[in-house]
């Protein structure tokens, strides 16, 4: 097995490789041509999602929402009992009095266990509701969208034979 590790982020630094959705809920990018819709085992290993714009005041979480939630459209081998299908939910982060950078699962390593890489990855920001409810997670004022960081870094294992171009 060969480890590479794959950075994900919404701040794009000008690069361009990064998409971002209207209200910032969303960032997407192409997948490495070299990790495209190939078997791998995945695994989040690190997690930095910020609550609050990067240098502002401007919250991410809605009013009256529960925890930060994270989802992706990488398919796993997992079953999610909220959607009956797959469970494409990373995990939630809070944030207790005073701390504006949380870490999803509390820091704690999270296996995906085998699965395809999707030829355009996609993260989500959402938070509950107080019904219950997944809503996106913007930060809005006076009518502009204010980007609240997100990074992700997994570890892919790949076959021995995986060649990277």
């Amino acid at each position: 097995m060969r480890t590479a590790i794959l950075r994900c982020s919404n701040c794009d630094q000008g690069s361009g490789h990064t998409t971002l959705s209207t209200d910032k809920s969303v960032f997407s990018f192409q997948t490495p041509a070299w990790l495209r819709d190939r078997d791998v085992h995945l695994r989040l290993i690190e997690s930095n999602v910020l609550k609050t714009q990067s240098g502002g005041t401007h919250s991410c979480l809605p009013a009256n929402t529960h925890p930060l939630v994270i989802r992706t459209n990488i398919n796993s081998n997992s079953y999610n009992s909220e959607t009956n299908g797959p469970n494409q939910i990373l995990g939630m982060s809070s944030y207790p009095t005073g701390v504006d950078n949380g870490k999803i699962n509390n820091g704690y390593e999270l296996s995906l266990g085998r699965c395809s890489l999707p030829p355009v990855i996609e993260i989500e920001r959402l938070a509950y509701d107080a019904n219950g409810l997944l809503i996106k997670s913007i930060a809005e004022n006076g009518g502009m969208y204010h980007l609240c960081p997100v990074i992700l870094t997994f570890a892919i294992e790949l076959d021995l034979d995986a060649t990277m171009a």
